[in-house]
């Protein structure tokens, strides 16, 4: 029976008050991490600021009581800011609310079918190039902000600059040089402490700046205190279904996956410990569906503040509850003070955010990489930025995967042989095979015999002299066939039998063999004729021939 635990039921084995006090101090440290994220990736996509702090504290409690990691901590990450904006764009809060609901049904289900490893072979470059995207966009769409730009600014990414060229003119230098010293701060600020982020202490002085000042640029406005019922952002009455909720909800759920169990990934790095994939998946997927229920935007556990969770000793749940009650009080007893927040403050934040994301080194280091993963990060890359997110990682997961069954056709090769070059021990040397009939063809697959190859081998039999009377296939190089592998042996097999050609196969691993056996193939092959190792194939194939040289090859090995 399939078991789904979540971390937190064995979390507390040999907990201690040292342990208590440490998950307390890091959750205190998170939420001051959190609250100017979480306010800034709401207003950036369209939302209210204490939205962001809903999804925060409903998101990350729920991923505190059901993660399959017991320090993954959740909110409202950059990743999700680009597909949120355009929902948001498009079809408001309702149509983000059933994207939303879509994507955490498809998680849980993803976690139900154990696909957790599955996520995992979605290739780096994709991953890179996406994130590099995000991390323009996002870029892009605090520039408006950190102007002070009245207007609001087209949603297209190369209309955004050509409204923002166009209207140099009519900047803030008020809003520049808050936005300024925001970015001038966060980066000096985070090279000396470590304890408290820079992003916190930016947005402390720079909204008493603003205040004390009475500089003219625009803040947050009024922010009501407490919690809203569930539900109600939404309004049912006015239901209407698009047929891009499904696309985007499925986006947003291969996005939330992949950036999740990556940042679980890294925890268990930190900590020398094991996350439950397909449990983080169904954590996630809940997260998600009660963050949106209260209000909350999509989220997922952040690998930056999972991280930070770590190197502060939180080693349990409690930090990450820690995190969402402290986060509670704010928005209880202190939401008045957030109003003064200046949107520029908000905008040098999402700058950090945005260059983190991209990765600048690691993008530079990606152009040392095959030709074809660099066509990959760019292709990527570009579409995030001119068309959109979920066409993006649809087609260059399509993309990734033809040029990977390129490259693994290209390490398959098909060959006649008269020896075959072998490697025991680490040694190389020239493997020569016995004496056997003219008669008798041989060759060999090396490599992976699937849909990608199959056609290598179809072509050089076609072009077989029927004058042999016997065909050896060697096979001790095939790790793997799927099933045009095993329809392209039973077309050779039934060329071979018209043409009075004897079909021996040698080295038979387990996998393809397997295959073989359920397709009935070895039946109708003959299983005598499936050899354990060519000695055995050329004996029986000079015995079938009649050739008059023929010796007990069965005893002849190579050991």
């Amino acid at each position: 029976m399939i078991k789904f635990k979540p971390a937190i039921l064995s979390s507390f084995k040999n907990y201690n008050k040292e342990q208590f006090n440490k998950d307390i101090q890091s959750g205190i440290i998170l939420s001051i991490i959190a609250l100017p994220l979480s306010i800034a990736l709401a207003v950036s996509s369209g939302l209210d600021a204490v939205q962001g702090i809903y999804t925060s504290i409903f998101l990350g409690f729920i991923l505190a009581l059901f993660s399959g990691s017991p320090v993954q901590i959740g909110g409202p990450t950059g990743t999700f800011l680009v597909l949120t904006l355009v929902v948001m764009n498009l079809y408001g809060f309702s149509g983000l609310f059933y994207v939303t609901i879509i994507a955490g049904i498809i998680l849980i289900l993803m976690g139900l079918l154990r696909l957790g490893n599955v996520i995992k072979f979605i290739p780096y470059p994709v991953m890179a190039g996406f994130k590099i995207g995000i991390g323009i966009v996002i870029f892009s769409t605090q520039v408006s902000d950190f102007l002070g730009l009245k207007e609001k600014a087209p949603s297209g990414f190369i209309d955004k600059w050509i409204y923002y060229f166009s209207n140099l003119n009519h900047v803030n230098w008020s809003s520049i040089i808050i936005g300024t010293i925001t970015i001038i701060i966060i980066i000096l600020w985070n090279k000396k402490f470590k304890k408290i982020p820079g992003t916190f202490i930016a947005l402390i002085l720079t909204t008493l700046a603003v205040v004390y000042f009475k500089i003219d640029i625009a803040t947050l406005g009024s922010i009501q205190p407490g919690f809203k019922s569930p539900f109600s952002y939404i309004d049912f009455n006015n239901f209407t279904y698009h047929s891009e909720y499904l696309n985007l909800g499925f986006t947003l759920a291969i996005l939330c996956a992949m950036e999740a169990l990556l940042s679980a990934v890294v925890a268990d790095g930190m900590t020398n410990s094991k996350h439950d994939s397909n449990m983080e998946l169904i954590s996630e997927g809940l997260a998600n569906i009660g963050a949106v229920v209260f209000g909350g935007l999509p989220g997922v556990g952040a690998i930056a503040r999972t991280a930070t969770n770590v190197k502060n000793g939180g080693r349990t749940p409690i930090a990450a509850i820690t995190h969402c009650l402290i986060l509670t009080i704010i928005l209880l007893f202190f939401t008045s003070l957030l109003q003064y927040i200046p949107l520029a403050t908000l905008a040098g934040i999402l700058f950090i955010v945005s260059y983190n994301m991209s990765d600048v080194r690691g993008f530079i280091d990606l152009f040392k990489a095959p030709k074809s993963d660099i066509f990959i990060l760019i292709t990527t890359t570009i579409l995030t930025l001119v068309v959109d997110l979920a066409f993006a990682v649809e087609v260059s997961i399509v993309l990734a995967c033809i040029l990977f069954m390129k490259r693994m056709s290209d390490e398959t090769d098909i060959d006649g042989i008269e020896y075959a070059a072998d490697d025991v021990d680490g040694v190389k040397f020239k493997e020569t095979l016995p004496e056997y009939s003219p008669e008798i063809l041989i060759y060999r697959i090396n490599g992976p015999f699937f849909f990608g190859t199959s056609e290598k081998l179809m072509d050089v039999i076609n072009h077989i002299d029927l004058k042999h009377k016997v065909l050896i296939i060697r096979m001790r190089h095939v790790p793997v066939m799927d099933v045009t592998g095993m329809y392209s042996l039973r077309n050779i097999f039934k060329k071979c039998e018209k043409n009075n050609i004897k079909l021996i196969l040698s080295g038979v691993k387990t996998q393809p063999l397997k295959v073989m056996k359920k397709y009935n193939f070895i039946d109708d092959i003959g299983k005598e004729y499936v050899c354990k190792d060519i000695y055995e194939a050329i004996y029986k194939a000079n015995r079938h021939v009649g050739f008059e040289n023929n010796i007990n090859l069965i005893e002849k090995k190579i050991i």
